[in-house]
């Protein structure tokens, strides 16, 4: 195993570097996935990144030949040249003894030993105690530690100013306390939650242990509505815990200071932690529009330095990051929210992705590191050049891994290979691509492959209207009843959107009319949600059941009273539909006042709730009850 400072550094970058570059290539697939599993995929990234240093005592050890840039170079040379670790991270290894450069590296091989101990070929000389020059081994860790300790004290002046910020704040007794604290108690932060009005031109929070929510000092000026959507705001932060996820990030800055690479996890962990906190808002109830306002006069008044200098807070509103929140708030399109169970999956896949990454150690022979002075008749065997002749001796030969050790070792690669495959996939069957999914097909691609946030190839086609790709899956051997958690079944995709002709198609193919997905609903309650009454029809005809009830997502009447979808409404009646079927909902819709234990739905109530006058009118003159 290869143990200079200097190879001990490569290594590491190399690690961290392979991590975060997966850590793209995955967020890239999920991209259309809602903002908080991408945000999951960073944090755990990060994470790994912080632990690769430990990984020899946490992962099995995958010995691997060394690279060529981290192999012994002529024993002859004057210098010592180690080539760039990957193209990610340029030309910042390399080594330079004869001008005395030395790598922008960090190591966490802490007390490792320089393999020259700071001294030339020439050390036995009469003159050497005099002459004692540092090895590029040992400026490279102390150019890491000076990074790392600046990075600390500037993270320790955060955590300082926060402190600060915490204990200058007064006593609050502000109407808009009691709604925070009903907010947290709603959203299940079992936490206590300290609120305050601070010197900060923006909401934030920060504390890891006990969370402080801080507002500005003229919030109580602010219209109610923009001061209960940043108190939302605030909360998912607090939900979320995404202090600690910001430490960590921070953390691995002060570490790998020097890797470009993690500065772009570290923004691109900010940037998907703010998106899912507005997610929250919006799935809250708020109108994005509406939003997507107060975020933009909450920003215009926001002093950038505050929130630079407290580094330990998460602020509300970062003007870098203000355009791309904005039109992903006003995107009706964006998923605005994941199942713990996808975001748990995503976590899960990236940390097993990781661990063949994070467990590979580099065998051979340790890099010779002379100075520019060396002789060129002391060699390996010179007998009076005792420090000379520890530094170029070889390791031994690093044995080749066997079959078995091959075979392991491929695993990532194939997994990474047919997740991409699956991805490509269903993009193209979104994209209506015939051509390139058989391509796909051809090389591999598995036609059932699923992808948390956008289903399979045929619920993607299904979904977009494809009715030509819909078919060319179908006689390839698509599962007609495929269905994937949060995204339903192919029949229920082409409910939703109203594609009549795919849901006939479908239906001639054997698609099971009766399969229910809680959160997807049914085909009969995703079509009268939406208000597509022709496919209403037909589902009815084909024999749906009019009563059914999914959780999440009661009946058809309900749903379609609930959109206003008058129609669908009179057309389900006419069909015998209960105009007082009665579900119980485990959880009510987020209001500003929080959120009850549960509610009584009916088709009446519904509508009065959406504000639809003339289904409330209809379903009265029908027989509808207030219960």
């Amino acid at each position: 195993m290869l143990t200079d400072p200097i190879s001990v550094l490569a290594g590491v970058v190399i690690r961290v570097t392979l991590l975060l570059g997966a850590a793209w290539l995955v967020t890239f697939v999920m991209r259309r996935a809602a903002a908080s599993t991408r945000h999951v995929v960073w944090a755990s990234a990060i994470a790994c990144a912080v632990l690769v240093p430990l990984a020899p005592g946490i992962a099995p050890q995958w010995q691997m030949a060394a690279p060529a840039f981290l192999s012994t170079v002529s024993a002859g040379s004057a210098s010592v040249f180690i080539e760039p670790v990957a193209s990610a991270v340029e030309a910042d290894v390399r080594t330079d003894a004869v001008v005395g450069r030395v790598p922008r590296a960090s190591t966490l091989a802490q007390g490792v030993p320089s393999t020259v101990e700071g001294r030339g070929p020439a050390a036995d000389g009469p003159d050497s105690a005099s002459v004692a020059p540092l090895s590029p081994s040992s400026l490279a860790v102390g150019l890491w530690a000076i990074g790392t300790i600046a990075m600390l004290v500037y993270l320790f002046i955060g955590v300082v100013a926060a402190w600060w910020l915490r204990r200058s704040a007064g006593a609050v007794d502000a109407p808009w306390v009691a709604d925070a604290r009903d907010l947290a108690e709603a959203f299940g932060i079992h936490r206590r939650v300290l609120f305050v009005e601070a010197p900060v031109s923006t909401p934030m929070v920060a504390g890891l242990v006990r969370p402080c929510v801080m507002v500005p000092r003229d919030a109580r000026t602010w219209p109610a509505s923009r001061l209960h959507v940043a108190l939302l705001h605030e909360l998912a932060h607090v939900k979320r815990r995404d202090c600690l996820t910001q430490a960590l990030a921070q953390l691995a800055c002060a570490l790998y200071w020097f890797n470009p690479l993690v500065w772009i996890a570290s923004r691109r962990l900010r940037v998907e932690r703010e998106r899912a906190c507005d997610d929250f808002v919006v799935a809250a109830g708020t109108k994005g529009s509406e939003y997507a306002g107060h975020l933009l006069e909450i920003a215009q008044g926001a002093r950038p330095r505050v929130s630079s200098l407290v580094f330990s807070g998460v602020a509300m509103a970062r003007r870098s990051q203000l355009e791309g929140r904005v039109m992903a708030i006003l995107d009706p399109a964006i998923r605005r929210s994941s199942a713990v169970r996808t975001r748990l999956a995503a976590a899960a896949f990236f940390v097993a992705l990781s661990v063949p990454i994070a467990a590979v150690h580099f065998t051979g022979n340790p890099p010779v590191v002379r100075a520019a002075v060396a002789a060129p008749q002391q060699t390996v065997s010179t007998p009076t050049a005792p420090i000379q002749s520890r530094v170029t001796t070889p390791a031994p030969a690093a044995q080749s891994p066997g079959p078995a050790a091959s075979r392991n070792a491929r695993i990532p690669d194939a997994s990474i290979v047919e997740v991409a495959l699956t991805r490509m996939l269903v993009e193209a069957a979104q994209h209506g691509d015939q051509r390139q999914i058989g391509s796909l097909l051809a090389a591999g691609a598995d036609i059932n492959g699923e992808v948390r946030g956008d289903g399979n190839a045929l619920i993607a086609a299904a979904q977009r209207g494809h009715d030509d790709v819909v078919r060319f899956l179908l006689d390839r051997g698509a599962t007609v009843n495929a269905g994937v958690p949060g995204d339903g079944t192919p029949l229920i995709a082409a409910a939703q959107r109203g594609h009549l002709p795919i849901v006939t198609m479908l239906l001639e193919r054997g698609a099971d009319i009766t399969i229910p997905f809680p959160g997807d609903g049914s085909p009969l309650i995703a079509a009268a949600q939406r208000g597509h009454v022709r496919v209403v029809q037909l589902l009815l005809d084909r024999g749906a059941d009019i009563e059914q009830v999914v959780d999440g997502d009661e009946n058809a009447l309900i749903g379609a009273s609930a959109g206003g979808h008058l129609p669908v409404v009179q057309l389900l009646v006419s069909r015998g539909a209960n105009v007082n079927a009665t579900v119980w909902v485990e959880h009510a819709y987020w209001t500003r006042d929080g959120a009850g234990p549960g509610e009584w739905r009916t088709p009446l109530s519904m509508a009065r709730r959406g504000g639809h006058a003339a289904v409330v009118d209809f379903l009265l003159s029908a027989g509808a009850r207030d219960q």
